[in-house]
């Protein structure tokens, strides 16, 4: 899902990101000239983990040693899933964060989390100087959750319902929009604010109640999309919206509403609506 992460990345981040896949590349195709050419020469890794005594202990290698581990094993297949990435950008300094899982020959083998410092320069541009991870071994990482965006998305609905104007408008940002069922409709949040201020004004603005919902998201876990179907009093509806996570809290940056109208029905429907 490289694709949608650099849809809400900078530029910076992306070249951050194509450095640091080459380094998981060049592990899976045990290609030592693909990881000479994203890490530094003076590279440094460092894994973290805890023996079978329960001691905490921390295994030190430099760039060639830990070349040598992989070109010697060459009769495996090694793949490294990334779970998602962070990326922080400072001038000539670049972290990258991915919680991953490692595989042998298809097998879990450990996961934990990669710790990742870049620098740039004007002649090689974004190089790993130094790694640092955490190893759990055969122990897969849990699933992103959407327990806490579905419960956000159920109250969204649920204000408009009620008529709470604050919740309902306070959980879109401020660059929000809506697209209602109308060819006409398709609204920035304050507009939309305006335009709905005499249905807010009554017990419930409307009430739609979802069936079902579906999720997406980038592989920061910044970005996630829905799709769902919603009963309402223009029958059953589907909606698929956009959440962005700024400054640690999610808004909804996009809304689509649309009327379903069976294939059967379509014609009859052409002819209403011409």
């Amino acid at each position: 899902m490289i694709g949608a992460l650099n849809t809400v990345l900078g530029n910076s981040d992306s070249l951050v990101i194509a450095t640091t896949q080459k380094l998981f590349d060049g592990i899976a195709q045990h290609d030592s000239n693909l990881i000479k050419s994203c890490m530094d020469e003076s590279a440094e890794l460092r894994s973290v983990f805890k023996s079978k005594d329960g001691e905490i202990k921390i295994h030190t290698e430099n760039r060639q040693n830990f070349i040598r581990s992989i070109m010697k094993s060459k009769k495996y297949k090694l793949e490294e899933r990334i779970i998602s990435w962070s990326v922080h950008v400072d001038g000539l300094i670049a972290s990258v964060w991915t919680p991953y899982e490692f595989y042998i020959n298809d097998s879990l083998s450990h996961s934990g989390t990669n710790a990742l410092i870049l620098k740039r320069s004007s002649e090689l541009g974004w190089r790993i100087v130094s790694i640092i991870d955490s190893r759990t071994r055969g122990e897969k990482l849990p699933s992103p959750s959407f327990d806490h965006l579905n419960e956000l998305v159920n109250s969204w609905h649920q204000a408009a319902s009620v008529a709470d104007e604050t919740t309902f408008f306070g959980l879109m940002d401020i660059d929000g929009i809506y697209i209602g069922t109308d060819s006409s409709e398709r609204w920035l949040r304050d507009d939309l604010r305006e335009w709905s201020e005499k249905y807010f004004k009554r017990d419930t603005a409307w009430h739609f109640e979802p069936i079902d919902r579906e999720w997406s998201y980038s592989e920061d876990l910044n970005v996630a999309w829905w799709d769902e179907r919603l009963v309402t009093w223009m029958g059953v509806c589907r909606g698929s919206g956009v959440l962005e996570k700024k400054n640690g809290n999610w808004k909804i940056m996009h809304y689509h509403l649309s009327v379903t109208v069976p294939n059967d029905k379509i014609k009859q429907f052409i002819e209403l609506v011409e």
